[in-house]
């Protein structure tokens, strides 16, 4: 269980025991946990919204002419509510990530070494604050259709995420000598990701319409080649900033098919 609970504590904000002295070997185990890290927070999410959703139709019954939009309304805040707490599960982790991202992207001027450098500094200027804002609006619609077309889905965006940095490390050079990824990326067992991905797939597969794992696996497919070939053109492979980037922008791909199967 020690691999599990360095998932958890390396992915989210939620209570774990203490882990004494967590060895490359725990680190590298870890990462195979990451899809049920992911289906972990995907089903908080999911419970939660499910109860406010509950708590609102109740308190609409019987309301009159308005009750469309005031049910409209209250879910703009619901999404809001469920976007916060998504924030606060993961302690802003991966957002953080992101921005550095965008930052380092637009102020590297095509520049390895430069770009590295600027992932390090602890500021954020405009660019990392432009692209925090833009995604968390993108989320906050998606996370309203999802209240429009099945809470479920909320499951599948941080599951899918999580499973795709499994994919990431196995295919992808990290592109710091040292450091926590350097030592997951030297741990990774191709077999023991395979039979991950495949289950994380089959669970998908069984769970959800087929129309929308299509979309999602095109989707997330081109998404998921385009990141890899921006990092290695750039930084000839990936840093944990580029990893949390990668994880908000297919958390965000993985609902964007909602806008093909609405009902």
């Amino acid at each position: 269980m020690r691999s599990f609970w360095l998932a958890v504590q390396f992915l989210t904000r939620l209570p774990t025991p203490n882990i004494d002295s967590p060895s490359e070997k725990d680190y590298g185990e870890a990462i195979y946990h990451y899809p049920v890290v992911g289906f972990i927070l995907g089903f908080i999410l999911f419970t939660l919204a499910s109860l406010l959703d509950a708590t609102v139709v109740s308190t609409s019954t019987g309301v009159s002419t308005n009750t469309g939009a005031n049910i409209s309304d209250t879910y703009n805040v619901l999404a809001g509510i469920i976007l916060l707490v998504w924030v606060l599960l993961t302690g802003a982790l991966h957002i953080d990530g992101l921005a550095d991202s965008a930052d380092a992207w637009i102020g590297g001027y095509g520049s390895k070494s430069r770009t590295l450098e600027i992932m390090k500094d602890p500021t954020c200027g405009p660019a990392g604050v432009t692209s925090v804002v833009l995604l968390l609006l993108i989320k906050f619609t998606l996370i309203k259709l999802c209240f429009n077309n099945g809470l479920h889905y909320l499951i599948i965006a941080p599951l899918i995420s999580r499973a795709s940095i499994q994919a990431l490390f196995v295919t992808t050079h990290y592109a710091r000598e040292n450091g926590l990824g350097s030592a997951i990326n030297k741990q990774m067992d191709i077999k023991k990701s395979a039979i991950c991905l495949s289950i994380t797939a089959l669970f998908i597969a069984f769970y959800f319409p087929l129309k929308y794992c299509v979309l999602a696996i095109l989707f997330c497919g081109l998404v998921w080649l385009g990141l890899r070939q921006l990092m290695l053109k750039r930084i000839d492979g990936f840093t944990g900033d580029t990893a949390g980037a990668w994880i908000e922008i297919t958390e965000c791909v993985c609902l964007l098919p909602l806008l093909f199967i609405a009902v």
